[in-house]
């Protein structure tokens, strides 16, 4: 009889905590990607300003913002969560996105796709 009762017991218990937990994981994203984001403005620190003016221009056209959101996401999935990692992966995807013609060109500069992804999540954030 003793087990009838621990086990409705048991459930609930193991209900609330999936609860629990699902109810935290939006906060626990947004809270990861904050830190994506901050990481990558303190990669940026000497070229804030700069990265700011190019990543609203990004911004301006239709579907970027959704591509910079899509970025912070696959930095956040790839767990880059330092500076130097960020680094790595812009200097990577840089050669990628030349040799792809994925570029962003603003007043005559040519930027790599990601570059001006990475400007967007400065003016974003």
């Amino acid at each position: 009889m003793e087990a009838k009762k621990l086990l409705p017991r048991r459930a609930f218990l193991l209900a609330l905590t999936a609860v629990a937990f699902s109810l935290g994981l939006p906060f626990r994203r947004a809270a990861a990607q904050r830190e994506v984001a901050r990481s990558v403005r303190e990669l940026m620190q000497a070229e804030l300003p700069a990265a700011r003016s190019i990543g609203h221009f990004y911004l301006s056209e239709p579907g970027h913002r959704q591509s910079a959101i899509e970025t912070l996401k696959e930095l956040q999935r790839l767990q880059l969560w330092r500076p130097a990692d960020i680094a790595r992966h812009i200097q990577a995807r840089r050669r990628s996105d030349f040799s792809h013609g994925a570029v962003f060109v603003q007043d005559g500069w040519v930027f790599a796709d990601i570059e001006a992804r990475i400007c967007a999540i400065i003016a974003l954030t």
